[in-house]
């Protein structure tokens, strides 16, 4: 006997309600906008003035953290 795991189909319109929830839709392109969690990422490396500009080319307004 064949012991096989069924996934639970995704569909695109509930896919895209799970994704909204982590990552903010850029309004002017529709895309995702992943800025923050570079910019976190490069400060969790250290790099604060990379995370800063990525925050300000991003215009999110996130005050730089010093």
């Amino acid at each position: 006997m064949s012991h096989v795991k069924h996934r639970a189909a995704v569909s695109p319109s509930s896919l895209d309600a799970w994704l909204c929830c982590l990552v903010e839709i850029n309004p002017q392109t529709g895309q995702p906008d992943y800025s923050e969690q570079w910019a976190a990422y490069y400060r969790q490396m250290g790099w604060h003035e990379q995370a800063d500009a990525i925050l300000k080319n991003a215009g999110t307004g996130a005050a730089p953290v010093q």
